[in-house]
């Protein structure tokens, strides 16, 4: 059992954070912006995460006032409204965040009980999206039971080891679907006009590939969502040494780790499969 309160514990509950089910969107963000926008923005949105966390820690501890919560450190340092409308920004986030994650398991979940019974979906109840949607619901409400994070490591220890799992599946079949050569582009899917020439890749729109690159840093930046908890996962840390200083460790080190899962994912799924969308 792992130690409460030190630093791998700390940063196992970061890395199950920050990586998810969203690392798998990267290789489409990189179809959108090509070869060299693609692996600079992911490094540029790790750059600028790392610094905020980094800030963020050293909030924990101001004029001898601890703040475990996001809450309270913001009303201690900017009041009470500025801290209410930052409630309100982080419960949003939080709960639409939750929602794409149980619908992104409910439909995976739903594509392994179909091979599974080898039934269409509409002749058995079990294999609907809504019964998988309830069952993840079911399950959240079970784990949001648990006390505290110091009681929920096993919790962030199994997220975090799935994450590696899927991960390197992923990166496996990327390896297994290159075929003698990377694919894709320099400047990623294109607007191009109109063709019935064979061979050409399909056209699109100026405003769909506009759409699509935005939507791309979108999956970036949704791939480094753990700021949310930082402050109470840098509760749970021990003294001494000092919390600023060990979460500073853990944010180096959880994000450092989540960084080189996306550039890989993100590469080599990009490499193997090109800009199709």
């Amino acid at each position: 059992m792992l130690p409460a309160g030190t630093v791998l514990t700390c940063s196992l509950h970061l890395f199950c954070a920050l990586a998810g089910a969203g690392v798998l969107a990267l290789p489409n963000a990189l179809a959108w912006l090509g070869w060299v926008a693609g692996p600079l923005l992911i490094l540029l949105v790790y750059s600028i995460t790392l610094l905020m966390m980094r800030l963020l820690a050293s909030c924990y501890r101001v004029n001898d006032v601890e703040h475990d919560r996001y809450h309270h450190c913001v009303s201690h340092i900017l009041g009470t409204r500025q801290a209410f409308l930052c409630s309100l920004f982080q419960i949003t986030t939080l709960i639409l965040a939750d929602i794409a994650l149980t619908i992104t398991g409910a439909t995976t979940a739903q594509d392994l009980a179909l091979r599974a019974a080898g039934v269409d979906s509409g002749t058995a109840w079990y294999t609907k999206v809504w019964v998988m949607v309830l069952f993840f619901g079911a399950v959240e409400l079970f784990l949001s039971q648990v006390r505290n994070l110091e009681e929920a490591w096993w919790v962030s220890a199994i997220g975090s080891m799935c994450t590696i799992i899927c991960v390197v599946i992923v990166l496996i079949i990327s390896g297994i679907n290159i075929n003698g050569g990377a694919k894709g582009s320099v400047h990623g899917i294109q607007a191009l006009p109109s063709t019935t020439d064979p061979g050409v890749d399909v056209p699109i729109s100026t405003a769909k590939k506009a759409f699509g690159v935005l939507n791309a840093l979108g999956m970036i930046a949704f791939g480094y969502s753990g700021s949310q908890v930082l402050l109470e996962i840098q509760h749970t840390l021990g003294q001494p040494p000092q919390p600023v200083a060990s979460m500073k460790k853990v944010c180096n080190i959880a994000i450092t780790m989540a960084v080189i899962l996306y550039l890989a994912v993100g590469c080599l799924g990009y490499a193997a499969f090109g800009n199709s969308e």
